[in-house]
């Protein structure tokens, strides 16, 4: 079979049998760039080839070819879309049993033109941020939306090899193992600011009679030891999800262990509200004042906050550890008017839009939280200001303090350990839940561009 083109696609090399089936390597032999579509279009071409001449190819390699052609033609056939990702991180220390919950993240994915797109929910645009530049700390994993089964059923990269039939929840499933080496990888593995390409390896599951994908897993191989990473895993469960009038398979959950030297951590995403992707706009459902015409729309003025003001605002969104989540939207209002140079720069009743940026339960304390809120936004009729401040004070809570005790884990100097964020101010919260009701008032000071957090 070596050296047969069929349909401008050709066997480069037969791999050993071993176990239950036979693995070959195709490549497109001048595609040029490869689409889904036309790289589905040899494996299927290919197999039938062989299986019509005198070397025919067994059945699980004939259905392999069929496997890859369904998941690229569903891959080529989705539009652009968005969805919501919830992500719940945990982590455990070494020969504990149980995963401690640490935060829950929220924020938007979108599939567009081929690549992942992130922003948090709400957000005016979806931008190009690497998502662990979005969320800033912890642990994240990108490319589970829907570059993974991109990368293996729409590509040359992947050494396939049929390890048999298998029942998977309530599904007979066939499974496939797969191997990639470094060369032909783009799976990375990140610490903190270190990040490096890895070869990988797993398997995946599909339907045993409609041959649509179930399941992929993904361990990463040889990481770099500087990366302080000893393993990397990743489970991703696929489901129909409906967008635009259509059914397409699309990640459903996926899930996430990295074990470092000192712990392990564990992301489980789920996915929801997904829809076809467009365009942001701004919808009101507010009157139209007075004196404006239908279809037009009065001019926002954009102002400026001098730095050394101070801001009294009160929460308008309750935060709660049990049901927020990192992402989250909140607003307050302001209650007092900010003066400046005896005239009124901002009126008491203001919005002051921000983000929940930190809601996380301190590794090393059994109820400590460390909560973090970033306001960027100010908002009153036919005006807007960027909300550059930092926090000087708040209304007195129970558990709610600056600093944690010298020689505990984080305590003396304010945030000893923590990764600072910019433009984010932080205190923690020493109970089993935070809770910020509606009215919560804290005291900010503007900063001015590129002011420090506290």
């Amino acid at each position: 079979m070596v050296g047969i083109t069929v349909s401008r696609c050709r066997v480069v090399e037969p791999l050993k049998g071993g176990g239950m089936g036979i693995a070959h390597r195709f490549v497109g032999a001048r595609l040029g760039r490869r689409t889904a579509l036309k790289l589905a279009a040899c494996w299927v071409a290919l197999a039938f080839a062989a299986a019509a001449g005198a070397q025919e190819l067994p059945p699980e390699t004939i259905k392999l070819a069929r496997i890859r052609q369904k998941a690229a033609e569903n891959l080529s056939r989705i539009p652009d879309y968005t969805c919501l990702e919830t992500v719940e991180r945990s982590w455990r220390a070494p020969g504990w049993r149980s995963f401690t919950p640490v935060d829950t993240v929220r924020f938007e994915v979108a599939h567009v033109g081929g690549r992942e797109l992130y922003s948090w929910p709400g957000a005016r645009r979806v931008g190009d941020t690497p998502l662990a530049s979005l969320i800033g700390f912890g642990v994240t994993s990108s490319g589970d939306f829907a570059l993974r089964a991109g990368n293996i059923f729409v590509s040359h990269a992947p050494i396939f090899r049929y390890a048999g039939e298998e029942n998977l929840g309530a599904w007979r499933a066939l499974r496939y193992d797969y191997r990639v080496a470094l060369l032909g990888s783009n799976q990375t593995v990140s610490n903190v600011d270190r990040r490096a390409y890895v070869p990988y390896h797993g398997s995946f599951w599909a339907d045993a009679e409609t041959l649509e994908l179930i399941r992929i897993t993904s361990s990463a191989d040889d990481i770099p030891p500087e990366l302080e990473v000893a393993s990397s895993t990743t489970q991703v469960d696929y489901g129909k999800v409906p967008i635009a009038g259509s059914d397409f398979l699309l990640p459903q959950r996926a899930e996430l262990t990295m074990v470092s030297r000192i712990d392990e951590s564990r992301n489980v995403t789920v996915f929801s509200q997904c829809r076809k992707y467009a365009a942001r706009s701004a919808v009101s459902f507010e009157p139209r004042p007075e004196g404006v015409a239908a279809g037009k729309s009065r001019a926002i003025t954009e102002i400026e906050l001098p730095a050394g003001l101070f801001l009294e605002i009160a929460l308008q969104t309750p935060i709660d550890s049990k049901t927020s989540a990192v992402g989250d939207l909140v607003e307050a209002k302001l209650q007092t008017n900010v003066i400046y140079q005896e005239k009124v720069l901002a009126p008491a009743g203001a919005i002051v839009r921000g983000r929940v940026r930190r809601l996380e339960k301190l590794r090393g304390w059994d109820n400590v939280f460390l909560v973090g809120l970033e306001f960027n936004e100010l908002e009153f009729p036919n005006f807007r200001a960027r909300f550059q401040a930092r926090l000087r004070d708040t209304e007195q809570r129970p558990g709610l303090t600056w600093q944690l005790p010298a020689g505990t884990p984080y305590g003396g100097s304010y945030q000893t350990g923590l990764r600072e964020l910019p433009n984010v101010s932080t205190f923690f919260v020493r109970r089993s839940r935070v809770e910020l009701p509606q009215g919560f008032r804290m005291a900010w000071r503007t900063t001015g561009a590129g002011g420090p957090s506290r």
